[in-house]
């Protein structure tokens, strides 16, 4: 049972009994936002929702904000996980700048926190690597792992401008109206972070990663330049180098015939070393929201099962 649904901007419902999920959501359809006319239509903020409604689990889905340092999102789950509550989220920004603290809070407060949409939608990419290699230690994260930027250099490879890939993939669903946070590389710095925070447990966050934009690429030249032997992409980077961990977000020159040249279109790769076994691939292809929807489902679902 659904008790309610904040919007930063849209207006917002709420009924401690339940709201009438459905007709609330033809509403917002209808209007692209809530309406005041709407029975369960209330004008209280998702700040006062996370401190005083009575719920079990708050999913968390609020965009990126790297500026403010995850705010508001990582207020709302502190204080969703003070008051034993479960949270799910796919906003990595909480996880790449606090992932420690939040981990430490809930299991000091015996709360779920789950994160599985934050890379990579809503495939498992952190369950497999927190518990099933215990006997290794990862020293390398690489991918790509922002399908707009890897649409656009997809695109570009077939003669598109950077404006018209970025058109398409705003009218695809999987660019932001403003997509500055991705060909900027502050998505793919984010995601690194959610990584490496998770998986080598390191304390970096995304003003600590070397970043290099896309547009600062002259890429028409850069394209034409390529011989059949390279493909350029935009890639994530972490490594061990002794005590410390150096990311990037840079464009690179990359075999063509790799597994990183070969991701098309918004596809998604993620590349696993560590010091025990044979480098690990996880790869996707052509996600939408619905695999991102699928993945937060799938953490609601886990906490009412645990």
């Amino acid at each position: 049972m659904f008790i309610g649904i904040f919007t930063k901007s849209r207006g917002s419902v709420a009924n401690p009994d339940g709201i009438n999920l459905l007709p609330d959501l033809r509403s917002f359809r209808t209007n692209n936002a809530f309406s005041v006319d709407d029975s369960d239509y209330v004008d209280y903020t998702a700040e006062d929702a996370v401190k005083n409604l009575d719920f079990d689990i708050l999913v968390e889905l609020s965009t990126l904000n790297i500026s403010e340092r995850a705010e508001p999102a990582v207020s709302f789950i502190r204080t969703a996980l003070r008051r034993q509550k479960d949270v799910v989220t796919a906003n990595k920004g909480p996880l790449a700048f606090f992932y420690q603290e939040l981990r430490d809070l809930a299991r000091s407060y015996h709360c779920q926190f789950r994160f599985q949409s934050t890379v990579m939608d809503g495939v498992p990419v952190f369950s497999p690597f927190m518990s099933d290699i215990p006997g290794c230690r990862i020293v390398s994260i690489s991918g790509i792992l922002n399908s707009t930027t890897n649409f656009i250099l997809d695109a570009l490879d077939r003669g598109q401008s950077m404006e018209q890939a970025i058109e398409t993939a705003q009218r695809r669903g999987f660019a932001e109206a403003d997509p500055a946070h991705d060909i900027d590389g502050w998505d793919g710095a984010a995601k690194i972070c959610v990584l490496v925070r998770t998986l080598m447990d390191a304390d970096i966050n995304p003003f600590d990663v070397e970043r290099e934009s896309l547009s600062a690429v002259d890429l028409t030249d850069y394209q034409r330049s390529l011989s059949g032997s390279q493909k350029l992409k935009y890639i994530c980077r972490a490594e061990r180098q002794g005590d410390s961990i150096k990311a990037q977000v840079l464009p690179e020159l990359v075999p063509a015939g790799s597994l990183f040249a070969g991701i098309k279109d918004n596809g998604n790769i993620l590349k696993i070393e560590t010091d025990g076994m044979a480098p690990i691939y996880v790869v996707q292809e052509a996600p939408t929201l619905y695999d991102t929807a699928f993945g937060v489902l799938n953490d609601i679902v886990a906490v009412i099962k645990k």
